[in-house]
């Protein structure tokens, strides 16, 4: 089994995409300019999955066109076409939630990063108790953002604290 060695990818992706959010220079607390990056990435993956996985999928046989499967699918959440295709959501519901937190990382520090990580366990908790909730792709969209949510926080928070820059680190080859 491979998956074991690529485990740490989706962390190490979460943590760049809150560390990359720090680093933007747009209106960090713009709602209108977190749309337009996330229209941005929906137009690249909209125009991959139009022209590559939907025409492979039908003349393959191996998929059957639904509306409802195709809407699922346009934003992540459904993932017969593309089974990498969470990070949709993932990064929709990250733009929308860092607005907020970002504002309160700032404010507050390490005091806020606990409270909202006590919130994602939490979530997660909860969603864990509910019955047959693997089963269900919303539930499951749920239980992933939060559990990765963390993450973010994370990467965002050592981006402006400059945690990596404090340290000079040399990269050699030899």
């Amino acid at each position: 089994n491979y998956n074991i060695l690529f485990i740490i990818c989706v962390p190490l992706l979460t943590f760049l995409a809150g560390y990359g959010y720090a680093l933007t220079r747009h209106n960090k607390y713009s709602v209108i300019s977190k749309l337009q990056r996330i229209t941005k990435l929906l137009a690249s993956y909209w125009l991959i999955l139009f022209t590559l996985f939907i025409p492979c999928g039908v003349l393959s046989g191996e998929y059957r066109l639904s509306f409802s499967d195709l809407l699922l699918e346009m934003v992540g959440f459904k993932s017969d076409l593309n089974g990498y295709n969470w990070y949709v959501y993932f990064y929709i519901y990250a733009m929308m939630v860092m607005i907020p937190a970002s504002r309160l990382i700032r404010r507050y520090g390490i005091p806020a990063i606990l409270i909202m990580n006590g919130l994602c366990v939490t979530t997660c908790i909860v969603v864990h108790m509910i019955p047959g909730w693997n089963e269900n792709i919303f539930y499951t969209a749920i239980w992933q953002c939060a559990l990765w949510t963390p993450v973010l926080f994370s990467g965002y928070f050592c981006a402006i604290r400059k945690i990596f820059s404090r340290y000079r680190i040399r990269y050699t080859l030899f």
